[in-house]
């Protein structure tokens, strides 16, 4: 999940008021990432655009996986979306046609950028479409990806967004425990997302480092930044989501937020591939109904399901009401 915008007029603690209806870019999930914010706008009452993309990265430069990426493509969108009608749709100082005090930007990125084809396995396997990503390291390399760089990616993001276009209300969420999928459990068994064996506590170890690191970063980049800029006449308004921790916390009592009529599951997976080198079989003994759905925390081997999707956006509408988090 990427670049995503709520349009409010209420900035007393962050958005709490509606004025439009909302419009989506790039291809739906069935998962918690593009219902998400179909669910808050719901609980809040605010409209959004979402400029999300699935498979996508921060930066294409970084980790060039293919899809539109937030830098370049999602930001774009953003921006011809919202420019005033008088300014020029190539200027990357345009102002925008909405209220920037009463404009939530909601940044999720990070699983791409970290995972399989970038940072953990950049090496393909030879039945992937996708080709190595990331520069090799070697000595004297100055053009490796690192996980500081990709912290500055989304921060970067965030200053853009404030100081060329105006906006003054930011939710940096973090990236999810990753180790707690199939994909990236110690499990070494091909998955549909990765169809040969690999080593799997060592990939297991590895993403939590990643994703620790990155989040650790996010969050102290994030308060940083606030600081740097709390002296401009109308200084941004940064909050740090720490939707890690929320996660461990289903991972860990997932009877308190999985709701559905099978026992609360949170290492198996509602949709089911029982060929990992055959898409076509995927959905052969997937849950039925929305009942046996709503059991789970993980739809696939990579993404949360719907019901995940509904607890973020509750606890993201408790946040924005000024309950906390």
């Amino acid at each position: 999940m990427a670049l995503t915008q709520a349009k409010t007029t209420n900035r007393s603690t962050l958005p709490l008021t509606a004025e439009s209806m909302a419009e989506s870019h790039g291809p739906a999930f069935p998962a918690a990432q593009d219902r998400y914010f179909r669910y808050l706008s719901l609980y809040t009452g605010l409209p959004f655009d979402n400029y999300a993309c699935g498979g996508a990265a921060c930066s294409n430069a970084l980790t060039p996986l293919g899809p539109p990426d937030v830098s370049t493509d999602q930001l774009a969108w953003f921006i011809k979306d919202h420019v005033l009608s008088n300014s020029s749709t190539n200027s990357t100082t345009s102002p925008l046609n909405i209220s920037g005090s009463t404009t939530l930007a909601i940044l999720w990125i990070g699983t791409n950028d970290l995972g399989i084809h970038s940072l953990l396995a950049p090496d393909s396997p030879t039945s992937s479409p996708f080709s190595p990503t990331i520069p090799p390291l070697s000595a004297g390399s100055d053009n490796a990806t690192t996980v500081p760089s990709l912290a500055s990616c989304q921060l970067s993001h965030i200053r853009t967004l404030y100081t060329q276009h105006g906006i003054q209300n930011f939710l940096l969420m973090s990236t999810i425990p990753l180790h707690l999928t199939r994909l990236y459990s110690p499990l070494s068994t091909p998955t549909i997302y990765y169809p040969t064996p690999h080593d799997g506590p060592t990939w297991s170890r590895s993403i939590f480092h990643l994703s620790t690191a990155l989040n650790t970063l996010l969050q102290a980049g994030a308060a940083t930044l606030a600081s740097s800029l709390a002296s401009n006449p109308n200084p941004p308004s940064i909050t740090f989501f720490d939707t890690y921790a929320l996660f461990e916390r289903i991972y860990l009592s997932p009877s308190t937020y999985l709701n559905g009529t099978l026992p609360a599951n949170v290492t198996g997976h509602c949709h089911q591939c029982p060929d990992a080198n055959d898409w076509r079989r995927c959905g052969e003994g997937d849950c039925v109904g929305e009942g046996e759905r709503d059991s789970f925390m993980w739809w696939d081997e990579l993404h949360p399901s719907e019901q995940t999707g509904r607890v973020v956006a509750g606890e993201v509408a408790r946040l924005l009401g000024g309950q906390g988090h």
